[in-house]
């Protein structure tokens, strides 16, 4: 690293720090967050739930409210044969799937009653399902609780000037932006905070039960939640990389990695295998991936680093996937589950690739 980004380097994380310190976590107000009755088309409050084992069981679900649109994805696998729900938008009001937080941090409940397909052979199935998550670990937040060493590399190595932070500022990576500056203070503020996006991750359990058509199955899962909410444009966004693996054990392995137009290869990322706490990603190097066309890799292996001293060479085979498009398709995500080797500890999870529909947008993910 050059000097110049070393000290750029170090202005970055002293401004996250100094956030950190100016805008504490608000844990009851986040999990209760609801869309505001003014929200733009731009805002977004969304969940993720995905559990899984490494005997091929795998419920997994993300649930996104916008101002005139419910966005769904549901999966899940056993035996061998795999499910998707049925429809992915869904009007206000209408959407088949409820989340609601039953005790902030600890505890969530979850229901489903709609049209299952079966993937192979195109059937629809009566379904549903109705879950309990419960937390192991507390909240990891990807502003409070990760190293902010990935973003701080990735403002370091863009050109300073005033368009660049005009652009970033704009984006949908939690600052405000494309504020009318003719309003007044409160105005401003007051959208500022809405459009400022969060997202954090907890490490539980899932439990309960699924039924497709006359069959009932019991839910005992390792599971990760997700909670975003703020402004999320996804034809932002140039093409991201999440990597989820979760072990029979319920301990996990994250990685995310995002490229916007004018900030590239941020990244965060935390686990506990091993540990009783999170640990957070400090640095990483892709062994193998390739974009493919779109489809993302079958398999990636990627060398992981973090703050308590371990590094894991994880390997991710893709063994379903479903195609997932937003924003009419000018951003998809190619949605999968994969069979994880991790330092020889095997694991089961998400492997997901999101793509701009622009394929000039694509970008690299090497970490230099």
């Amino acid at each position: 690293m050059s000097l110049i980004n070393y000290i750029k380097t170090k202005i970055i994380i002293a401004g996250i720090q100094h956030k950190k310190k100016t805008n504490p976590f608000l844990l009851e107000e986040f999990e209760q967050h609801q869309l505001p009755a003014n929200a733009s088309e731009l805002l977004n409050n969304s969940y993720y739930f995905g559990g899984n084992n490494t005997q091929g069981e795998s419920l997994i679900f993300r649930v996104a409210f916008r101002k005139h649109l419910c966005e769904l994805f549901i999966l899940y696998t056993r035996n061998g044969k795999f499910y998707v729900v049925d429809n992915q938008e869904y009007k206000p009001g209408e959407c088949p799937v409820q989340v609601h937080c039953e005790k902030p941090g600890e505890l969530w409940k979850c229901t489903f009653k709609g049209k299952m397909k079966e993937d192979a052979t195109g059937e629809l199935f009566d379904s549903s399902f109705d879950v309990t998550y419960t937390a192991r670990l507390p909240i990891f937040d990807s502003l409070y609780d990760a190293d902010s060493t990935g973003m701080a590399k990735a403002f370091a190595r863009e050109k300073w000037n005033k368009s660049f932070f005009t652009e970033a500022m704009s984006s949908d990576m939690g600052m405000a932006s494309a504020i009318d500056r003719d309003k007044n203070p409160d105005q401003i503020k007051a959208e500022q905070r809405q459009n400022e996006q969060h997202h954090y991750e907890q490490t539980g359990r899932m439990t309960g039960s699924i039924t497709i058509g006359n069959e009932t199955f019991p839910v005992d899962l390792g599971s990760v939640r997700d909670h975003s909410f703020g402004k999320r444009d996804w034809n932002f966004m140039n093409n991201h990389i999440w990597l989820m693996a979760i072990t029979d054990e319920g301990q996990t392995l994250n990685l995310q990695l995002v490229n916007y137009p004018r900030i590239k290869r941020i990244y965060v990322g935390y686990t506990d295998l091993q540990e009783e706490k999170n640990y957070s990603l400090i640095d990483y190097q892709i062994r193998e991936y390739d974009h493919n066309d779109g489809l993302g890799s079958d398999v990636m292996v990627v060398d992981m680093t973090f703050n308590n001293g371990k590094t894991y060479h994880v390997k991710a085979t893709r063994e379903v996937n479903v195609l997932t498009p937003f924003d009419g398709g000018n951003f998809y995500f190619q949605e999968g589950i994969a069979n994880f080797d991790i330092n020889g500890i095997k694991a089961r999870g998400t492997i997901e690739y999101g793509f701009n529909k622009d394929r000039s947008r694509w970008d690299s993910y090497d970490n230099k």
